[in-house]
């Protein structure tokens, strides 16, 4: 898989440190999420086994093992983790090294966590765990004392841009820049949205705020698209709205910021903090309820816009 330009000095690095014998037993690749957290993990593991191919999580080699979670809330559970330290065990049979990419790796669970932590004190000779997540903070202290931390900086603006120029074709250039600025400006994120041709949801939520769109309808369509999506996308818009009563509108949040206008500033600052609350939910393991969140969610904004 070809990297794009802002990872190709991080994984240079990382291969010189293999030529040197230096690259570290354990590796925590972490970055903001959509920047190619995953792609750096995919292609280093393929260069460790030396296997030239796209996906690694779909290679069958004797010498990789590519775990992850099975779904959206769900937990890397103590089983899997004890087959990985089974399999990291084993005398290489091709590559002559072991490797291991555990994927999500923020969703360990407490036991699996701490069943890590023993094959990390004391790693396999020529085995090599890559543990990758968009979530560092939700990480055990104790995991990440152990690893030696690989950062995913976002790249240059301009870069980012001509990269998803590159693999995706829009016609719609209004569209393309507000779904930039609600993924963040993140290329992988954008050109997987681009890809489902999503839309923005900017004109949904003036839609819901003018009571123009019914907010129940609309949170079962988005709870089938991807709830955690959805609100990281939704909370791009609060600081544009609430920084528009202190200077000019920013382009994208200009619609909802003029709907919102009657709303008091600390309201809004608590439906932000209701979305942070909602996202932290969504992306736990407790099964929480993503279409009723969204409901009240939508009901909030709705009143949120109610003139006073």
């Amino acid at each position: 898989m070809t990297l794009p330009p802002w990872l190709e000095d991080t994984y240079a690095s990382l291969v010189a440190a293999d030529a040197a014998e230096r690259l570290p037993h354990a590796m925590l690749v972490h970055g903001a999420s959509g920047w190619g957290e995953m792609v750096l993990a995919n292609n280093l593991a393929l260069y460790l086994i030396q296997r030239d191919a796209e996906d690694a999580a779909l290679v069958a080699h004797p010498d990789l093992r590519w775990v992850a979670p099975e779904g959206a809330g769900e937990q890397i559970k103590i089983d899997a983790v004890r087959e990985v330290a089974q399999f990291m065990v084993q005398t290489p049979q091709i590559a002559g090294r072991k490797v291991v990419v555990l994927a999500g790796a923020e969703t360990m669970n407490a036991h699996s966590a701490n069943a890590l932590l023993k094959m990390l004190e004391e790693p396999p000779p020529e085995s090599y765990l890559i543990l990758v997540t968009a979530a560092l903070s939700e990480m055990l202290p104790t995991i990440r004392s152990r690893c030696r931390l690989v950062t995913i900086r976002p790249g240059e603006a301009s870069a980012a841009a001509a990269w998803v120029a590159k693999h995706h074709v829009s016609a719609n250039t209004a569209e393309l820049t507000a779904l930039r600025f609600e993924f963040g400006g993140a290329p992988y994120a954008l050109l997987a949205a681009l890809e489902r041709e999503e839309r923005p949801i900017s004109q949904v939520l003036a839609d819901v705020a003018a009571r123009r769109a019914e907010p129940i309808e609309l949170a079962e369509q988005w709870h089938r698209a991807g709830a955690i999506d959805v609100v990281d996308r939704w909370m791009r818009y609060l600081p544009a709205i609430l920084g528009a009563r202190f200077a000019a509108p920013d382009e994208h949040a200009r619609a909802l910021s003029a709907l919102l206008s009657s709303a008091p500033s600390d309201a809004v600052l608590r439906f932000w903090r209701a979305l942070v609350t909602a996202r932290a939910l969504l992306r736990g393991t407790t099964n929480s309820n993503g279409r009723l969140l969204l409901e009240a969610l939508l009901l909030d904004w709705r009143d949120l816009a109610r003139p006073v």
